[in-house]
C-alpha cells in the first residue's frame, strides 16, 4: 500500500505527465488564436515535449514563454513559408483534380508525394528550430534531409498518427465529437511528445549541439 501512494510511483508519473500535457495543449492552442503566432506555439511546444523526451527538467508555462519570445521571429517567418507552400500546393491540387485524362494519375502521383515531403519537412523543421541553433533556411533545409534519411519507421510513424485521428473522425459524426474533444484536451500535446520520443532515436544520429549547451 505505500508504494501506491509514493510520488515516485508509475501511476503518480503517469498522472502527472498527462497533467503538463493538458495543460501545455491549453496554453497552444491559446497562444495560436491570433493565427500569425502558430508557429511560435508549435516551437515552444516542441521545445516543452523535448525536454521530457529527453527527461530534462524545466516548467512548462515558464519555459513555453521563454522559448516563445526566443523563437517568435524565425518560427513565424518559418510558419509564413508553411502557410505559403500549403496554399499553392491546395491550389494545384484543384488544378489537377480537373484534369480527365492519363496525365492526371502521374501528376498526382508527383504531387503527393511532394505533399507527403512537404508535411515531413514541416514536422522535422519547427522541432529542429526548438532544439538547435540555427538560420531558418538551414532548419529547413536540414529538416528536409533527415525527414527523408529517416522515414523508415520514424517519418512514417509522425504521419502515420494525425492521419488516423483524421481518418477516425470521418468515420460519424459521434467519433468526430470525441476526436474534437481529444484535440482540445491533449492531442497536439500528446502527439508532439510521441513525435519527440522519435526525434530523440533521431537526433541521437548527428552531430548537433543543443541550445542549452551552445555558448
Amino acid at each position: 500500500m505505500k508504494n501506491l501512494f509514493n510520488m515516485d510511483n508509475i501511476l503518480f508519473q503517469t498522472l502527472s505527465c498527462l497533467a503538463d500535457l493538458v495543460l501545455l495543449n491549453v496554453i497552444f492552442l491559446i497562444c495560436c488564436i491570433p493565427i500569425i503566432t502558430i508557429g511560435a506555439s508549435l516551437t515552444a511546444m516542441y521545445e516543452i515535449t523535448l525536454k521530457m523526451a529527453f527527461k530534462e527538467d524545466g516548467y512548462i508555462i515558464r519555459d513555453f514563454f521563454k522559448s516563445f519570445k526566443q523563437n517568435f521571429m524565425r518560427a513565424t517567418i518559418m510558419w509564413i513559408i508553411t502557410v505559403v507552400l500549403g496554399i499553392l500546393f491546395s491550389f494545384n491540387f484543384t488544378i489537377i483534380l480537373q484534369i480527365k485524362n492519363i496525365v492526371f494519375t502521374v501528376i498526382l502521383f508527383v504531387t503527393g508525394t511532394i505533399c507527403i515531403l512537404y508535411a515531413m519537412t514541416v514536422t522535422y523543421a519547427f522541432s529542429l528550430l526548438a532544439r538547435f541553433h540555427n538560420t531558418v533556411f538551414k532548419t529547413i533545409r536540414n529538416a528536409f534531409f533527415m525527414s527523408i534519411a529517416n522515414f523508415l519507421p520514424y517519418s512514417l510513424l509522425m504521419l502515420a498518427f494525425p492521419i488516423v485521428l483524421f481518418l477516425l473522425s470521418c468515420i460519424n459524426a459521434s467519433i468526430f465529437s470525441w476526436v474534437i474533444l481529444i484535440y482540445l484536451l491533449i492531442g497536439f500535446s500528446g502527439i508532439a511528445l510521441i513525435n519527440s520520443c522519435l526525434f530523440k532515436r533521431i537526433f541521437s544520429k548527428y552531430n548537433l549541439v543543443p541550445k542549452n549547451n551552445t555558448v
